[in-house]
């Protein structure tokens, strides 16, 4: 599957992503991924059309940060100078 196509339905977007379908349309009825209804409005069964620049914008924002280096992530302790120390 091409990264480059212009549409995509639910399923093709499921294997592009290593995901189920049903996962595809969960996103889209919570309108955290943004598509289109392309079948007749008498028909009851939705067909369900998901633009790249849409795919490519939730692929953005669901980016994860690089986890920092162990330096960055130890703090150093603070002297505690207020504290009155009873047991010597």
């Amino acid at each position: 599957m091409s990264a480059s196509q212009s549409n995509w339905t639910p399923p093709q977007l499921a294997e592009y992503w290593q995901c189920s379908a049903d996962h595809i349309i969960t996103l889209i009825n919570s309108r955290e991924l943004p598509a289109f209804n392309s079948a007749p409005k008498t028909s009851a069964r939705k067909k369900y059309h998901i633009r790249d620049e849409d795919r490519v914008a939730f692929e953005e924002a669901r980016a994860v940060d690089p986890i920092p280096p162990m330096s960055q992530l130890r703090r150093k302790r603070l002297k505690q100078t207020d504290v009155i120390e009873f047991f010597k």
